[in-house]
């Protein structure tokens, strides 16, 4: 892979450029820079540029240091390619989909709510197949998207922007060591799976997410995680819907009657199921104990 040197490159400066504002001829070397020397991330950068898919951000890895990624603006045009894409790429291993409600730049600008696309490290060929996504949904072809996602993508699009705004990001695979490091005790137990993380500095947003059974508290401020089973699947998804309206609607109280039923912990991981448990083994064993013959005993013994 080609070095480039960021910081002699035109348009690959770190401020966020608006591609409305680019001649068609500054396109290709647009692609060539913002691609850091990838070519599967130069031709999706320029298939982009070329059908007014707006794009936020990318990185082609860092010569394997970190994963390649690309984000899309969630604006009308985009979303349901957004959506398509997630789909596709849920399962597979090492890849990572962040919901953000945006950001605010270092020159003020605040970028609109976003989707970016995380690729397994030191492998950039995804590009390639974000690439054939996007020609094929832009050509009418229709793909099966995961209603669990894009409720993630739409509550990040009413959440509050900080500098570094509010995400949610659902990581297939194994847990990111970025954030690993925030949790004292670990809920992972390095597990491979579906896990998603959620940070936000929305109040409300914040306030459920803390109260919640389904949620592991982080150990810094507001970061959140849980992870997603066969078992919890609808249950998360009901969780979700319901914040989405409360957010929707502005109703920014949610009472604790109503975390108990949307979202209470599953029996077979609540700690009052494993006391159960425990108190009917111990029951079991005391009464069998009592109930038990025992042996006479022969004199002199």
């Amino acid at each position: 892979m080609a070095n480039i040197n960021i910081e002699d490159t035109k348009y690959n400066n770190g401020m966020p450029i608006d591609t409305d504002d680019l001649s068609k001829d500054e396109w290709r070397q647009c692609a060539k820079e913002w691609s850091e020397g990838d070519k599967n991330l130069e031709g999706l950068i320029y298939f982009c540029l070329q059908k007014g898919l707006k794009t936020v951000a990318s990185c082609s890895g860092h010569n394997g240091k970190s994963r390649p990624y690309i984000s899309f603006l969630n604006n009308e045009k985009n979303k349901y390619i957004i959506d398509s894409i997630a789909a596709e790429f849920r399962d597979i291993k090492g890849s990572g989909i962040a919901f953000i409600s945006g950001s605010q730049g270092v020159d003020g600008k605040i970028v609109n709510p976003f989707t970016t696309i995380y690729l397994p490290i030191r492998d950039t060929s995804g590009f390639c197949g974000i690439k054939r996504i996007c020609k094929e949904v832009l050509d009418g072809q229709k793909y099966e998207v995961d209603n669990n996602l894009v409720l993630f993508r739409e509550i990040a699009e009413r959440l509050e922007v900080a500098r570094f705004g509010s995400y949610i990001q659902y990581e297939c695979g194994m847990p990111i060591n970025h954030y690993l490091k925030n949790f004292k005790k670990n809920p992972f137990k390095n597990k491979i799976g579906k896990h998603i993380f959620m940070y936000t500095v929305n109040s409300m947003f914040s306030k459920i997410l803390k109260k919640s059974q389904l949620i592991t508290n982080g150990d810094i401020d507001r970061l959140y995680y849980i992870e997603q089973t066969e078992e919890n699947k609808e249950q998360i998804s009901t969780f979700f819907t319901e914040i989405l309206d409360k957010l929707g609607s502005k109703r920014y109280e949610i009472t604790n009657e109503e975390l108990e039923q949307i979202a209470r912990r599953p029996k077979n991981i609540s700690v009052h199921y494993f006391f159960q448990k425990l108190t009917k083994k111990v029951k079991t064993f005391f009464e069998g104990d009592k109930t038990k013959e025992q042996p006479k005993k022969e004199l002199g013994e």
